[in-house]
């Protein structure tokens, strides 16, 4: 399962930026890494071959120190204390430039011998044989650990095959031929059967050692790189091979002639042509020493100088997104920061900064400016409802408070008016009579109106008041029916009921009885000579009436303003018919307090459906100022 990463929140978007960033120069860096690593190894590289280089001088050494007492035993027979300082000085290079080449066992066999033979007064060849087999293979064994022999560089790998291959063969070939004049030059003899026993050539391999000695140094002197350093190398490489020469011309004249031949004077030449090969030796180590010091210089100066323009060049890249990022992405967002703060603290005034940029930035502005353009609307149309809401409860508390004045005195008139006309019957005074029942009636018809505006500014302001006691529907419909038969019928139409088998309801019957009669009275208003019928039914605690007629009908757009408070159909239906416009708009609101609606299907010239729906069961008393939530969808 991959696990999701996901940054710290406090990080700002400068820091998450600048940690993409990182993330992805890291594998540029771990590249530098290894590049870096893959110098430090060549530079290692070098410093074990230089370790190498001192150790085999050392090692040349010790070797000289044993051709040394040879010919001391050869010219006086006896031998001074070189071998055991060489002994001493050989293994004190090995702790110092050995380490990790693990030759200090071939070390230590190698002093031992010379300690050996420096402690027994004397040395032969046999001797110095033994001991010059165990220092090729101490060469050999440093050459491959201190990877001599794998030098990458042509000028260097010459040099390093003359100090560690070419010398030491030359060296071997010349301890076998010393072998051969101790076994066969005491006498001329002896010398004459040297010559036939090619024991002088070694077979050839003292020609052909001295020809790979040649053509090693002549490729060193080709293909250095500091031809202006070789003077000495080519120098000492001439002493040496004239040395070589001159030996193997006495050597080979002596078996011509036996009686030239002297033991001591082959011995004097053998020992002045080591000491050339080991001065050669010595300069070429020299030489190959300068050039590995010069390639560790020249390897350390361009791990650094890579490593000063790779982090120059990240400082720079860093420094450029770090400056992108200021410039580009963290002001513009502060500015759109600043924008925010503004819209928080109302001041919708400033019109929003950078929309011009083609970026996201630009993107954001934008959508911030339309932010404020659409928060400053619903400012101002806030404003206006705020006004509007405080203008309507002024107006329904004013109409509450008139209503409630027009009405005291209008009872009275209406009482007065009662009893005038009830003096004018008793009298037979017919004509003042009727005067006073239009006065009456007049008056109830303003008493009626001014109830209605009551209701509405009770239900407006959140003081109507819901009952919940027990009623009958069926009961309430027969009330209203009768209440309204005389209406329906003076224009002719034909009352149908059915409200058979209703259960009992809890709610307020009295509001209920003011919405059916409003919807009964309504529809005998706009019917003449038709039908109007008034079902009641329940489904799912929900308590429905159905008010059907014959009428005019309406349209569309009519029906969606019939509900509203003092609002007619259209303007000549307050001419025509008469009203407030008050009677469905309070109907629907008491429908929506006791939980259900108001609703109307209309067609012109086929009558109208009102359905009025209000729960079962409404339990306690309800003064809100909102609307209960509707049972039946409109």
């Amino acid at each position: 399962m991959i696990k999701k990463i996901t940054l710290p929140t406090s990080f700002s978007l400068s820091s998450s930026i600048a940690f993409a960033f990182a993330v992805f120069f890291a594998p540029v860096a771990f590249l530098l890494f290894l590049f870096l690593q893959e110098k430090q190894a060549d530079i290692e590289f070098a410093k074990r071959e230089l370790r190498g280089v001192e150790l085999t001088l050392a090692v040349k050494k010790a070797s000289l120190s044993v051709d040394s007492a040879i010919y001391q035993s050869k010219t006086s027979g006896t031998l001074n204390s070189g071998l055991f300082t060489s002994a001493e000085d050989l293994k004190r290079a090995n702790h110092i430039f050995g380490e990790g080449f693990e030759t200090g066992d071939s070390v230590e066999s190698v002093a031992a011998a010379m300690v050996n033979s420096a402690g027994s007064g004397s040395i032969s060849n046999f001797d110095a044989a033994r001991i010059n087999v165990k220092v090729r293979s101490l060469m050999a064994q440093i050459g491959d650990a201190s990877s001599l022999i794998l030098d990458p560089d042509l000028d260097s790998y010459y040099l390093m095959d003359i100090l560690v291959v070419q010398v030491p063969e030359l060296s071997a070939v010349l301890a076998t031929r010393s072998q051969a004049l101790e076994l066969f030059a005491d006498t001329a003899a002896g010398v004459q059967r040297l010559g036939n026993s090619d024991a002088l050539d070694a077979n050839g391999s003292y020609q052909f050692a001295l020809r790979q000695l040649k053509d090693s140094t002549a490729s060193a002197l080709r293909y250095s790189e500091q031809p202006h350093k070789t003077g000495p190398l080519q120098t000492q490489f001439s002493d040496t091979v004239g040395s070589l020469e001159r030996l193997d011309a006495y050597l080979r004249r002596s078996v011509v002639d036996p009686k030239s031949f002297d033991p001591k004077v082959a011995a004097t030449m053998e020992w002045q042509s080591r000491q050339r090969l080991y001065e050669l030796s010595v300069i070429a180590a020299q030489h190959l020493k300068t050039l590995l010091t010069s390639r560790i210089e020249r390897l350390e100066n361009n791990r650094l100088q890579s490593l000063f323009a790779a982090s120059l060049m990240f400082l720079a890249a860093m420094t450029f997104v770090i400056f992108l990022l200021l410039i580009r992405v963290t002001r513009p967002l502060k500015a759109m920061t600043e924008v925010a703060n503004r819209f928080v603290a109302g001041d919708l005034t400033e019109v929003t900064p950078l929309q011009a940029r083609k970026d996201e930035v630009g993107a954001l502005a934008r959508a911030f400016e339309r932010l404020r353009i659409d928060a400053n609307g619903r400012l101002e149309a806030e404003a206006d409802r705020a006004s509007a809401v405080a203008a309507n409860k002024a107006k329904s508390a004013f109409l509450a408070v008139m209503s409630h004045e027009l009405r005291t005195p209008l009872n009275a008139v209406i009482g007065y008016a009662e009893i005038l006309e009830e003096d004018l019957k008793d009298e037979g005074m017919d004509q003042h009579y009727n005067d006073a029942a239009k006065i009456r009636g007049a008056g109830r018809h303003l008493l009626g109106i001014i109830n209605q505006v009551l209701d509405l500014s009770k239900i407006e302001a959140g003081s109507m008041e819901i009952e919940s006691i027990d009623y009958c529907p069926s009961t309430l419909v027969r009330e209203v029916v009768d209440t309204t038969r005389h209406l329906v019928e003076s224009g002719g139409n034909t009352l149908a009921v059915s409200a058979q088998g209703l259960p009992q309801a809890i709610g307020d019957p009295t509001r209920v009885r003011q919405c059916l009669f409003n919807l009964v009275s309504n529809a005998a208003k706009f019917t003449k000579n038709g039908i109007i019928s008034v079902e009641a039914s329940v489904d799912s605690d929900i308590l429905t009436f159905k008010v059907k007629d014959s009428g005019i009908g309406m349209t569309d757009a009519q029906m969606d303003k019939i509900f509203e408070p003092f609002v007619q159909a259209d303007e000549s239906t307050t001419r025509k018919f008469g009203g407030t416009g008050l009677g469905l708009a309070i109907t629907r609101k008491l429908a929506r307090i006791m939980g259900g609606e108001a609703i109307v299907a209309s067609k012109i010239g086929q009558g109208s459906t009102f359905t009025l729906s209000i729960a079962l069961n409404v339990n306690g008393a309800q003064t809100s100022t909102q609307e209960a939530p509707t049972a039946l969808a409109a």
